[in-house]
């Protein structure tokens, strides 16, 4: 756990039953059993730690530090949804179709022609029937860590999910937290993920001039920098942010400044909004955070 703290900054408090601190998750105990597929077959491993984010789980099989692994959950859903999502919206009812008025509430009917007694007491009817269906929910996770559970023959491992955004997943996640104790309803969204960062940061401004800074922590919408250079709300820049891996580096990425406050040291910290990404941008930024959940991890 307290790696996850150290990658998502946050510095201790909350209680085991709160996923949400200000934009930022943290895991929550859980039993979960969901399927994964290992060397083409498929294996029922046990969730003891869930959030938006990623897993821990616990498995009879060894694993490999970034592994990509298809799982398999179920969701339970009403009967009847997930066809509905598939038939499309439901056809408007036919025209001139009517339902004739019943008697009023308190008009009362002689009923013992029929068998009914109104003096008898009331039986107790049976539950009504369950009205669920479970509903598959494939996705992906890459391996983060693995260690052996001590005098067994079970592994642990920590999972990341390789999907920053993925709204099935995320409802199986929210409903598995709420089943286990989970009171505090998650209500922001994964785009406001933020992973602490120490990263060379290059930037262009709309008016020619270049300077440098730290990228100090990341998330899909935007990031927080410190730089030298004095700029102004709203100033557009043209970013470069390199993690020194190869495939990981972003470049040529556009964001706008929102905000900007002056340090002791007469450096200025910002917060940088990223305009409209396009699909290669969102990878870009997708397979950094990654890079940087991972070092974080002790990958």
């Amino acid at each position: 756990m307290e790696w996850l703290k150290r990658t998502l900054g946050l510095g201790g408090g909350g209680g085991k039953d709160t996923l949400r601190d200000q934009r930022r998750y943290l895991r929550a105990q859980c039993l979960e059993r969901i399927m994964v597929v290992l060397s083409e077959q498929a294996v029922s491993v046990l969730v003891t730690e869930l959030s938006l984010m990623g897993m821990r789980i616990r498995l009879p099989r060894k694993l490999e530090v970034d592994d990509l692994l298809t799982f398999r959950a179920h969701r339970e859903v009403k009967k009847g949804t997930a066809a509905a999502r598939d038939a499309g919206p439901a056809p408007p009812p036919l025209p001139g179709a009517t339902r004739r008025p019943g008697p009023l509430l308190s008009e009362k009917k002689d009923l013992s022609a029929w068998g009914v007694d109104p003096a008898a007491e009331a039986v107790d009817e049976p539950p009504p029937a369950d009205d669920t269906e479970s509903e598959p929910v494939p996705f992906k996770a890459r391996v983060v860590w693995v260690r052996k559970r001590l005098e067994t023959d079970e592994y642990e491992a920590g999972l990341s999910f390789t999907e920053i955004v993925n709204h099935e997943r995320d409802r199986w996640s929210r409903q598995v937290l709420r089943g286990a104790g989970v009171k505090e309803q998650v209500s922001q969204r994964r785009e406001n993920i933020r992973v602490l960062a120490d990263l060379p940061l290059h930037y262009r401004t709309s008016t020619g001039y270049e300077g440098d800074g730290t990228v100090l922590d990341l998330s899909p919408r935007g990031l927080q920098a410190r730089v030298t250079m004095e700029l102004t709300a709203d100033s557009t820049l043209v970013m470069l942010i390199s993690t020194g891996a190869s495939g990981t580096s972003v470049q040529g990425i556009k964001g706008h400044v929102t905000r900007l406050q002056r340090e002791k040291d007469g450096s200025w910290r910002i917060g940088v909004m990223f305009d409209e990404l396009s699909a290669r941008d969102k990878r870009g930024v997708e397979r950094c955070l990654a890079w940087l959940m991972k070092k974080h991890a002790g990958g």
